[in-house]
């Protein structure tokens, strides 16, 4: 298979974009890129846990070539509620014009350690032939805000 998109979020957050939807004023960021464990990394904990809502949405990937299109993506979670990974580390995916659809993760670290990093391989089959986006979105309540760190995002 052909890799169409990657970034490795080896040195920045390269084209991808953040959209804030909630953010508690004591927080400058809550998706950034992480030097020391390159990656991007969300978080809304500034001495307390906050409530928040944040996007790190991809450029426009064009899947006209892929004949199986897969999204492959690390990630670890930590310091959150285990049981509430999925509700709160979120993938999103969207064709050109359309509208955001939630897909399912097919796999989450276990969320109590950063070594647990975690390939996970989502089928993009019913994107094919499209031009598409997709996000992670990380979206907290007020109280339980863990990270999520993401890295070496593959389209192939």
């Amino acid at each position: 298979l052909n890799t169409v998109f990657d970034e490795l979020f080896n040195t920045s957050l390269g084209d991808f974009t953040v959209e804030n939807k909630v953010i508690d004023p004591s927080l400058q960021h809550i998706w950034s890129y992480d030097s020391r464990y390159t990656c991007a990394k969300a978080s809304a904990y500034k001495g307390a846990p906050t409530a928040s809502e944040s996007w790190l949405i991809s450029p426009v990937v064009d899947l006209a070539a892929s004949a199986n299109p897969t999204l492959t993506f690390d990630h670890v979670a930590n310091k959150g509620e285990i049981d509430k990974m999925a509700e709160q580390n979120m993938l999103y995916i969207k064709a050109e014009g359309g509208e955001w659809t939630k897909m399912d993760i097919t796999t989450y670290s276990p969320g109590n350690d950063w070594k647990a990093w975690t390939t996970s391989v989502q089928s993009l089959a019913a994107y094919k032939g499209k031009k598409i986006q997709f996000a992670f979105v990380y979206k907290t309540p007020k109280g339980s805000s863990g990270t999520w760190e993401v890295k070496n995002v593959v389209v192939k």
